[in-house]
């Protein structure tokens, strides 16, 4: 089948979803936890604008720096963020202290969220584009289905904290995975 002759780019499609795949827990379960614990809605509103405050504010520099580090460093430094801080919220009590570890995550999607569509144009070829955005898109929109369904599941047997450990295995798994992929320096092409 044509659609998985090219690694590089299957690779691109899986970075990008897992991307989608931690906005889940940061945008459904989270939420429905701080309302769980009787927190309301205005911490649930404090917490997503201390989520994304930080992330809107490092993007720029992160797309910049890309070109410089390389995605690969990119990649593998964002997820491995993301593992170590959910890893960190499994252990944590207190949900204040999982919030902000949470927050903090910020800093690791702000690694890949601006990053993971530049490295899926750079690594295809231009007449290419056409072709092959629509099924990125797609595996973007995968990652999110797969990201809100399987916490649920685990939710139905196991308490709450251990879809923590669920995102962090997930996370530190693509931290590693990201080592496989083709570098690519922008920098560097001229």
């Amino acid at each position: 089948m044509d659609f998985f002759k090219d690694r590089d780019r299957v690779k691109a499609y899986l970075i990008s979803g897992a991307v989608n795949f931690w906005w889940a827990l940061i945008y459904i379960y989270v939420p429905i936890r701080i309302i769980e614990l009787g927190l309301g809605t205005f911490a649930v509103g404090v917490f997503l604008a201390g989520v994304i405050v930080p992330t809107v504010l490092s993007e720029y520099y992160f797309g910049k720096l890309v070109g410089k580090k390389g995605f690969k460093k990119m990649f593998f430094s964002g997820f491995l963020i993301l593992g170590l801080l959910a890893l960190l919220c499994f252990f944590l009590g207190n949900i204040y202290f999982i919030l902000i570890a949470l927050i903090l995550a910020s800093i690791g999607i702000s690694m890949l969220e601006p990053t993971t569509e530049a490295y899926f144009f750079d690594i295809i070829k231009e007449e290419q584009r056409d072709k092959y955005y629509g099924p990125y898109n797609t595996a973007t929109e995968m990652g999110s289905l797969l990201g809100a369904l399987s916490p649920a599941l685990i939710l139905l047997f196991l308490p709450f904290k251990v879809i923590f450990i669920f995102f962090a295995i997930i996370m530190l798994f693509f931290s590693l995975f990201s080592l496989k992929i083709k570098d690519v320096f922008e920098s560097r092409r001229n």
